[in-house]
């Protein structure tokens, strides 16, 4: 499903046919690429759980959106919204840029800026040996540079950037950062009361983040989802995945209804498990950009 690589900034870079059009992947990308490469996508369970509770229009905010995987997915599913996407490092950021103009999506806005409490600047050197090809899991104060003469990276806080209102979802993959990018966001939940959905490894980080949106009532879900979805783009058979994806949706009490899943207790000493990731998930194959059927998808 992958043309063969060719070079790009010192990467090879391969073009892939996926759910949501023809992307500009990293060849030796471990995740998010090897995702793509094999079924064709990334995180539809979780793209799917999502989007069912949005609704197709307002805006959209992705902050740590790497290639695009999921801007392109909102955008595909929901055109009449409008995405501001935010993505730090340079050629994840390229690609993800690329990706938007190849496939025409003009209802995303790609921003190359870092996201979080305040206006800084920083120069980056991801080591992309040391986190084993894995774009998606460099974290931007680690690949803080402090020598030498790299170009700077503006980070900025979403509430100086981002209209405040009509916000319908913010989604945070910031690696660590978490915290810094709501505590710069704070008007927006304030007047949107947006849904939230965030990826949490540290409980020290998900305490943080109820504490900061505590005045605005809203109550935690935690949100297992498989990397392996059985009605894959690619119609592989085969699950390469040995762990599902944990998350944290937040949502408006007066929402909360909308939502069966376990609740966050604020007790817990790490995330919990509650399925067993072999099994992958039976999602719809539905996509409003492109026709279900596999040979139109990939004529």
């Amino acid at each position: 499903m992958a043309d063969s690589p060719i070079v790009f900034a010192g990467i090879e870079i391969c073009h892939v046919v996926t759910r949501y059009g023809r992307m500009a992947v990293p060849a030796r990308d471990a995740v998010v690429g090897h995702s793509l490469r094999t079924y064709g996508e990334w995180a539809e369970h979780e793209i799917q759980s999502i989007c069912n509770h949005l609704i197709d229009g307002g805006t959209i905010i992705d902050v740590g959106a790497n290639i695009g995987t999921h801007s392109l997915a909102y955008s595909a599913r929901l055109p009449k919204s409008t995405l501001y996407s935010f993505e730090p490092q340079m050629i994840p950021f390229e690609l993800f840029a690329y990706n938007v103009v190849a496939n025409a999506y003009s209802n995303i806005l790609p921003h190359h800026l870092g996201c979080g409490a305040a206006f800084e600047t920083v120069s980056l050197s991801p080591d992309y040996n040391a986190a084993n090809w894995n774009l998606g899991s460099v974290g931007l104060r680690e690949a803080v540079h402090l020598g030498g003469n790299l170009p700077n990276t503006i980070i900025i806080s979403l509430d100086e950037v981002v209209p405040h209102s009509g916000v319908q979802l913010l989604k945070v993959d910031a690696e660590g950062m978490e915290a810094e990018v709501f505590a710069g966001a704070l008007r927006i939940i304030a007047v949107s009361s947006p849904l939230i959905y965030f990826e949490i490894s540290q409980m020290e980080t998900l305490r943080s983040i109820i504490d900061l949106v505590a005045p605005f009532d809203y109550v935690w879900f935690w949100h297992e989802t498989s990397a392996f979805n059985l009605n894959n783009f690619n119609l592989v058979t085969e699950n390469v995945w040995s762990r599902c994806e944990i998350g944290v949706i937040g949502c408006p009490a007066s929402r909360k209804e909308e939502f069966e899943l376990p609740q966050v207790t604020g007790t817990e000493t790490s995330p919990p498990t509650f399925h067993d990731p072999k099994f992958g998930f039976r999602g719809d194959t539905f996509c409003s950009r492109f026709h279900p059927d596999r040979s139109a998808r990939e004529g």
